[in-house]
């Protein structure tokens, strides 16, 4: 069951009566669209969900940075087992820095098909 519309949907189609009020039955360019969408907010919705996301990686980082340190400290006092879970999780952070490195992959190349241009950016018939 759906739950209707989301905000980017309904921003986009906001756009495009915009345009259509703007520019009559002639229509208007994909481009023309997107950069109405823009006017209306998306791209401070965008700019709004980047930050959340870096302000959450940052605090991740942080608290690993915190758990590597007092495992350190743990170590550097001699406690053998502060030692072997230092040893453990120096090791996991290899890991998960090579797990990552193979999720993320080579970059994606952005493909065109020939023609779109011309097919998205019909006239309204």
């Amino acid at each position: 069951m759906s739950r209707g519309l989301g905000t980017r949907q309904r921003m986009f189609l906001a756009a495009m009566v915009k345009l259509e009020r703007d520019y009559g039955e002639d229509g208007a360019y994909v481009w023309q669209i997107v950069n109405a969408a823009g006017e209306l907010g998306l791209a401070d919705e965008a700019n709004a969900r980047k930050a959340r996301k870096d302000a959450h990686q940052a605090e991740f980082e942080e608290a690993r940075r915190q758990k590597i340190l007092k495992a350190e400290a743990l170590a550097a006092s001699g406690d053998a087992a502060g030692q072997a879970g230092l040893h453990r999780l120096l090791e996991w952070e290899k890991t998960r820095r090579f797990m990552r490195s193979l999720v993320r992959g080579p970059i994606a190349r952005m493909r065109t098909p020939d023609g779109a241009d011309e097919i998205a950016n019909l006239p309204a018939s």
